[in-house]
This record gives C-alpha cells, sequence and structure tokens, in this order.
C-alpha cells in the first residue's frame, strides 16, 4: 500500500499526463467531439482530479469506500490548487 504522498503524487501526475500533457492534445480534441460530456469533465480540475484520486485510492485501500472517498475529496481539491497556481504564474509570466 502506497503512503497517501505517493498516492497524491502519481494522482496528480496522471492529471497532468492526461489532462494537461500537449502531446495528448489532438487525441483529447477527437474524443470531446465525439463524447461532450468528457469535454466538461476536461475542463473541471477538481472533477478530473476527483475521479482519478477516487479510482487509484479504491485500488489502494482494497475498496473501502471511506478512506477512498475522503482522499478523492483532498485530491480534487489539491488538484484545484495546482490548476490556480498555475493560471496565477502564466498570468504573471505574460504579463
Amino acid at each position: 500500500m502506497a503512503s497517501i504522498y505517493e498516492l497524491l503524487l502519481f494522482t496528480l501526475s496522471i492529471r497532468f499526463f492526461l489532462i494537461d500533457f500537449k502531446l495528448l492534445k489532438p487525441l483529447r480534441d477527437e474524443a470531446s467531439t465525439r463524447w461532450p460530456l468528457l469535454l466538461v469533465w476536461l475542463q473541471c480540475p477538481f472533477c478530473n482530479g476527483f475521479w482519478i484520486g477516487l479510482i487509484l485510492a479504491l485500488v489502494n485501500y482494497n475498496f473501502n469506500p471511506l478512506p477512498s472517498i475522503a482522499f478523492a475529496l483532498t485530491s480534487g481539491f489539491i488538484s484545484f490548487l495546482v490548476y490556480l497556481l498555475t493560471q496565477a504564474l502564466v498570468k504573471y509570466v505574460n504579463s
């Protein structure tokens, strides 16, 4: 079983790879046109952090729902904070 820090870093890494990685942008765009609901999920940093965290936590905690949901909420929140920090840094660099 991974520690909570390792699990959180793994969640944020998978989130970056699926959501922000530039080489996968054509694949994301194509999938968004086929499945419009996926576009909503791709544009919500809390949502994708929550769901990725929930899947990883369910596997890590042997499908125990309480710690899995708590971890998913935490990873969604931290994913949103990382998004806000990134947007602030991009705005600062571009100004």
